[in-house]
Parts: structure tokens; sequence; C-alpha cells
């Protein structure tokens, strides 16, 4: 038996298992794993065969590709609808943390006056693991503030729509300030005149300042003149990742649930696309290897404090010193290597300590990264 789903002609032909399809020859479309995921939901053949025209006429040709609006949009039938919602697996709030009413009470330092709704984004799907792609190409802009969303969302509890303003803050703060180190940016002579209100900061990778509207936290802009509005950031990240993005999300979900917030900087070192250094790789499209993240872990940093006596020397050295030195270093600088240019002996666990601390703390504020053995400039 042959069902046509889509029009078009001229026509080209699929099979799926015993299935025969027709579809347009100038269109890329492959039904395969559409039409298993449809079945697997639970629809008969014939439904699914119907309800894959129905997705593809509105250009969805992966199962990563769906969303429950989506779904929702494009069935009209509830039962069949819900038997496709519940195998999509929408992300399930946590401990009450995921959506915020409009009703929530605002800001002590807000002076808005009439209250703004706020609507909630929807997270991606988990997609299962059968239909995640090995790899994409993506820039790492994006990867950041999909990574950084994961944190916020996972780590720290946020809504969908947070997460993702938080994230694009950070992506924002980090590229300025990697662009003024490279020379890409220039560096104001002026101070930075904020227009927006802070309510407080959050540790996401570094310290990030935000605000709140009508209860829901905002990240705010690099130049702290604007908020981040999560619809902006979400169309940029559909752009970006394509139908990949439910797939990323779900591997980056994973990771960030297996690791510590002060591990979030090192594994984002470990996974991100791999680009040239400088101003070569700025903006610079890499593979992101989703096969790789499936299973990467990195080391925990947690380790036990130094205690400092009296006859310990405090080491020579600072912050701004030890990364002048790390980042004038183009093909990166290993530990033992810092620790002789810094004069810090083996013995001198004070020394050490005070050196890791820095070493961590310019990896926080984005300033370096480290890859395997060695320290890099980000």
């Amino acid at each position: 038996m042959i069902w046509r789903i889509i029009s078009f002609q001229p026509l080209q032909f699929h099979q799926v298992d015993k299935i025969w399809i027709m579809t347009s020859t100038s269109t890329s479309f492959n039904p395969a794993d559409l039409l298993k995921f449809l079945i697997s939901c639970g629809l008969s053949t014939k439904d699914a065969v119907r309800i894959t025209g129905d997705f593809a006429s509105k250009g969805i040709s992966r199962p990563s590709s769906l969303t429950s609006q989506q779904v929702t949009n494009v069935i009209p039938d509830s039962a069949t609808r819900a038997k496709i919602l519940r195998k999509l697996n929408p992300l399930s709030p946590k401990n009450g943390k995921r959506r915020r009413s409009s009703a929530s009470a605002q800001s002590p330092n807000s002076t808005t006056k009439q209250k703004t709704e706020i609507v909630e984004l929807d997270a991606p799907i988990n997609v299962e693991e059968q239909f995640i792609p090995d790899q994409c190409i993506v820039k790492r802009s994006p990867v950041m503030i999909l990574w950084a969303a994961a944190l916020a969302y996972e780590k720290l509890g946020h809504t969908w729509s947070e997460s993702l303003s938080l994230g694009s803050a950070l992506a924002a703060k980090i590229s300025k300030e990697k662009g003024h180190r490279l020379g890409i940016f220039q560096q104001s002579s002026l101070p930075p005149s904020p227009e927006i209100s802070i309510e407080g900061t959050i540790q996401i990778i570094t310290v990030l300042p935000y605000t709140r509207i009508e209860g829901s936290i905002r990240g705010i802009s690099a130049d702290g003149k604007s908020t981040i509005e999560p619809k902006g950031v979400l169309s940029y990240l559909e752009s970006a990742f394509g139908e990949d993005l439910a797939s990323v999300w779900t591997r980056m979900r994973a990771m960030a649930q297996r690791i510590q917030m002060d591990q979030a900087y090192d594994m984002y070192a470990a996974f991100r696309p791999d680009t040239a250094a400088g101003r070569e790789g700025w903006g610079v499209p890499g593979v992101l290897d989703l096969h790789k993240m499936k299973t990467l872990t990195v080391k925990s940093k947690v380790q036990p404090p130094t205690p400092i006596t009296q006859k310990q020397v405090k080491p020579s050295f600072d912050e701004p010193q030890v990364a002048k030195f790390v980042t004038s270093a183009s093909q990166g600088v290993t530990l033992d290597t810092i620790l002789i240019r810094f004069y810090v002996k083996d013995d001198d666990n004070a020394g050490k300590s005070s050196l890791l601390h820095i070493l961590e703390e310019l990896q926080m504020d984005g300033v370096i990264y480290k890859d395997g053995e060695l320290f890099k400039a980000l």
C-alpha cells in the first residue's frame, strides 16, 4: 500500500521498514526517523504516515525538531496529541521553581506602574538517544549561551525563560572581555552608565547582575542599558542550531546534572567547538561533538584547604601578573611552568594553594581556560 503524504511534483519514494512513502524531490526531507517515532508513540501506521505528512508540510522532518507547541498546532485530535506529548516527555518542573506566575511579587526597586504580562517559554523536549546526531556545526557563542542556560535551569532551578536570558548575558560578557583582549572591540574610556536597576547577582561561571520583571529574573545586557528578553535569545539559538537544538539541549542537561558548578567552565572548555585561537577563530563555526558530550567528565576542583602558618612566606605574585603570563603564551602553559615562573617551590604549599586559587578565579572570570594539562587564554 502507498500513502502519499505530500502533493508536490515530481515525487520520490522512501521505504521505511515495509512502508513506501512518496515525497517531493525538491526537498531533502527523509521521513524515516519521524515516522518511526510516531509509530513508537502508539499510533497506527496509517495515522503515523498521515501525521508525518502534516509535519512535513510545516517543514518539520525530524523528531528532535518537535516542540509541544508544534504538536498542539498540527494535530487537532486530543487523544492522538496526548500520545505524542507523552512520548516527547516535556521537561517537568522541579520543586515548583520552573514556572513563575505573572502575579509574583515585584521587586522592591521596581518602578513599573502597570503590570507586564510575562509569558514563560517551554523548554525543548528530551530527545531519545537514537535520534541524537553525533555532531553539528555551530559557533561558540550559542554553545556558551545554551550551556549557561542548562546550568541555570538544572543547578539553580530557574525557568527556561530566565535561563535563556542569563545564558545570553553570560555569553555577551565573556565575548566582550575576549573582544577587548583581542583588539576586536575598542575599550571605552568612559565609565559605563547602566540604566537598569540591578537587584542582585548570580554566579554562573562568573558573576552576573540581574533584575526582575513581574517577578521573573532577567539578565542585563553588557552595557547595562537593557534587559535580555528570552524570545530573542531562543530565536537566535534556533537559527544557530537548527533542528539540532533539542538534541544539544538534551546532552547539556545531562552534563549539567553530573557536575559541580565550579567545574562548569572546565566542562565547557572540554566540549566547545574546536576553532583556531585568537582573531583567526573569532566567530568561526566549528564541530560540536555530541557523541563526546555523552560521557564527558572533568576532574573535581574540590581540594582540602592548605593551612597557612606564620613560617610560610606569602607568594610574590598577584592575579594580574598570572593572567598576563598565561595569556601571553600562544600555545598555553602547564602548571609546573607557572610554578617555576613565579618561584613557587615544591614544598611551598601556601604558594601552590594561592596560585591554584588565582588560576581558578581567572577561569571563572573567563580570562583563561584549561585544555588538558595546559592553561590557555580564552
